[in-house]
């Protein structure tokens, strides 16, 4: 009974360490999406509205890992880049 109490804790550790995680993560992109200017937000705007030119390179673009990822979540629903 005890082992089982025991690794129902740990697993409850685990869950709400990834919930932190995730958070915090989150976080980190909503203030860099705050940040965004230049040839960056001029690209997101056009992956949202599917205009943006056949082939684009992503050369010379500050990306970190929060600008990575919104640059991700633009890119996976875009039908004009190719």
């Amino acid at each position: 009974m005890k082992k089982r109490q025991r690794e129902a804790e740990k697993e409850n550790e685990k869950r709400q360490k990834a919930a932190a995680e995730y958070a915090k993560k989150k976080a980190e992109e909503e203030e860099s999406s705050k940040k965004l200017n230049g040839r960056m937000l001029m690209m997101l705007k056009k992956l949202q509205n599917n205009t943006t030119p056949k082939e684009f390179t992503f050369s010379g673009l500050d990306l970190g890992g929060p600008r990575t990822g919104i640059l991700a979540r633009h890119v996976a629903f875009n039908n004009s880049l190719t």
